[in-house]
């Protein structure tokens, strides 16, 4: 990577200091005979060797002063492992240890904060969006056909599965406690009345017992009488004499209490008891119930109907009242919920703090492997110019002060040595 290029301020300040204490030396070299000369030339001499020793030393940090390899200079670039281990170090263990980084888990309320930016987000465009391309995502990638030929399945199973014996009984039960069977019966009788009362049903009844009575070989005295019949009788008069008979049969058969509708009742209800208990007819209700079941072809309605269905989900999603009247509400209902449920909060608090937890352990070690292979990434030159960048200016001060500070004491010393 290319180095930043350093700051040149506080280096310049420190440059010029150097200067000053070189400048002031050879100024002071024709009057160093004097008081005053040899008190400055102290000042000045002790300054330039100061300066210039702090200069190695700021200098001896990053490079070799002046090119020459000098022992003991460079330091950065010779100890840069040594510098690496120890800065890794530091952030694994104290900056960013196991217990500081749990710690700052478990003071932060992570499952709040969560629904806290869910809501906010509820209401945001970007939501609306990702809403709609989820929802139609979701029905274009729904397996239709497979989800009809599941649902036949399901269906044909469990209709095969069911025992409609006790089903059949219990109709059976409320057909004869509300007495349904004595109103089946009238409608029937009543159909059979319909259909007696016609005039073509006399001629289709008096034609067929005129047939029959001819169709007879009898003999005798019988022969004669069924012959003599005949020739009195048409089709019409026998079969009106046949429907006057079957409609006061059914007269009779119409009225509460007489003889032939309680006794016609009575066989009725005696029948349906004797089912109820019958092996027999419990064997015919399976075999109807295999038969028909299994042959029933289905799959073509459920499929229709799954069909239908998605139309309708599609419109309703493209509806405009889809995300603002159904999903946010919804949404927003349920994180209120999950907010105001203290117990459940505080069992998906702990859910998420346990797999933090657990991510932590497993990843902690990549913190470091991140702080190396960040460093690793930089070669010398330009580690060496951001640290300059970073702190060289304050690095710098040290020519300065040591400059000024060198120059004081020299004065002092100078002082020391006229007294002296």
């Amino acid at each position: 990577m290319k180095p930043t290029k350093p700051k040149r301020g506080t280096k310049s300040i420190a440059a010029v200091s150097l200067g000053i204490m070189g400048a002031g030396f050879l100024a002071t070299l024709p009057v160093n005979g004097t008081v005053w000369g040899a008190l400055l030339q102290g000042g000045f001499e002790a300054g330039v060797v100061g300066g210039l020793a702090d200069w190695f030393a700021v200098t001896a940090l990053f490079r070799h002063p002046l090119g020459i390899p000098i022992p003991h200079t460079a330091l950065l670039t010779k100890n840069r492992a040594k510098i690496t281990d120890a800065l890794v170090n530091t952030v694994e263990n104290d900056l960013l240890s196991k217990e500081t980084l749990a710690g700052h888990l478990r003071q932060t309320a992570i499952f709040g904060k969560l629904l806290d930016a869910a809501s906010r987000e509820l209401n945001s465009d970007e939501a609306e969006r990702m809403i709609l391309a989820l929802s139609r995502d979701l029905l274009d990638r729904l397996p239709t056909e497979q989800i009809a030929l599941m649902l036949v399945k399901e269906l044909k199973e469990y209709l095969l599965s069911v025992d409609l014996m006790p089903l059949v009984e219990k109709a059976m039960d409320g057909v004869l406690t509300h007495g349904y069977e004595a109103k089946a019966f009238d409608l029937a009788v009543g159909k059979f009345e319909e259909w007696a009362v016609k005039p073509e049903t006399r001629q289709q009844m008096g034609t067929m017992a005129m047939k029959a009575l001819e169709g007879l070989q009898v003999n005798g005295f019988m022969g004669f009488a069924v012959n003599a019949f005949i020739g009195m009788m048409d089709a019409d008069k026998v079969g009106g004499m046949i429907q006057k008979f079957l409609l006061t049969t059914i007269w009779e058969l119409q009225q509460d209490g007489s003889p032939k509708r309680e006794g016609a009742l009575g066989a009725i209800r005696n029948e349906m008891l004797r089912l109820k208990g019958s092996p027999e007819f419990a064997e015919q209700i399976g075999r109807w119930q295999q038969g028909w079941i299994g042959s029933w072809e289905f799959g073509e309605p459920v499929s229709g109907m799954i069909d239908r269905l998605m139309e309708k989900a599609r419109a309703f999603v493209d509806s405009p009242d889809y995300v603002n009247g159904f999903v946010r509400p919804k949404l927003s209902l349920l994180l209120d919920k999950l907010r105001e449920d203290e117990g459940r909060s505080a069992k998906a608090e702990g859910w998420i703090q346990g797999k933090l937890a657990v991510f932590l352990e497993a990843n902690h070690s990549k913190i470091g492997q991140l702080v190396r292979e960040k460093l690793n990434q930089f070669d010398n030159e330009t580690l060496i110019a951001m640290m300059e960048d970073r702190i060289g200016q304050d690095l710098q001060w040290i020519r300065i002060n040591g400059a000024l500070c060198g120059f004081l004491i020299g004065l002092v010393l100078a002082v020391f040595k006229l007294v002296v």
